[in-house]
């Protein structure tokens, strides 16, 4: 497991909280970096063949992707600082009584909060991905 790093005060630095900060960057920096070059009607839906089937405005596509993005970093980050908040009651793990006594709790919340941010950032660099190849980007 990550241990976060102390840095000022009651501060700390979690590479894994970092890490979904800098991969949602990722998509919307993706999205900054190719909005220029995206045409006025985005292909934005796909039928199971890989046809188009409906289009959307560049504007609408750059918010639909935004939004995304910004959902997807509040759900992960939101989940990893509830889980903390949340009675036991609600916490489902196998063995509930072993990894949630009292001398195995907090480090059994931490893991979980780790492993939600990290879930969060992988599912960013997936999307920061399918945005590069959405965007029509040929690489530098």
């Amino acid at each position: 497991m990550c241990q976060p790093v102390a840095l000022i005060g009651h501060m700390t630095f979690r590479p894994s909280l970092f890490a979904l900060l800098a991969t949602t960057a990722l998509v919307l920096g993706t999205l900054g970096i190719n909005y220029d070059a995206l045409p006025e009607r985005v292909a934005s839906d796909f039928s199971t063949a890989g046809n188009v089937t409906g289009h959307s405005s560049k504007v609408a596509f750059a918010i639909g992707i935004t939004g995304i993005a910004v959902f997807d970093f509040l759900v992960f980050a939101g989940i990893g600082f509830l889980i903390r908040r949340l009675p036991l009651s609600l916490i489902n793990v196998p063995h509930r009584e072993y990894w949630l006594s009292p001398e195995r709790r907090d480090a059994t919340l931490a893991t979980g909060t780790n492993q939600m941010l990290w879930f969060g950032a992988a599912t960013q660099l997936f999307m920061a991905g399918i945005t590069w190849i959405w965007t029509g980007s040929k690489g530098p």
